[in-house]
């Protein structure tokens, strides 16, 4: 319930954020000089990337956190 409500709510937010990101640094590929486009395209592909792992990696990373805390307060009863 947690990772919908999490999804749902900051979700939208982070892909707002990864688009303009993008669209920032991929007008820098279009620069004459190399070293600012490749770092450009670098830049681009990593903030992409990281998106797709936080959808990915997330909500396991959540679940467990949420099933260990709820192990450990059960102990200390």
């Amino acid at each position: 319930m947690a990772v919908r409500y999490s999804f749902n709510t900051v979700g939208t937010a982070m892909w707002i954020t990864t688009v303009a990101l993008v669209a920032g640094f991929t007008v820098l590929t279009f620069s004459g000089f190399k070293m600012n486009s490749d770092m450009g395209l670098m830049t681009t592909i990593t903030i992409a990337l990281a998106l797709v792992m936080d959808f990915l990696l997330l909500p396991t990373l959540l679940l467990k956190i949420d099933k260990d805390k709820r192990g450990n307060d059960s102990y200390g009863s």
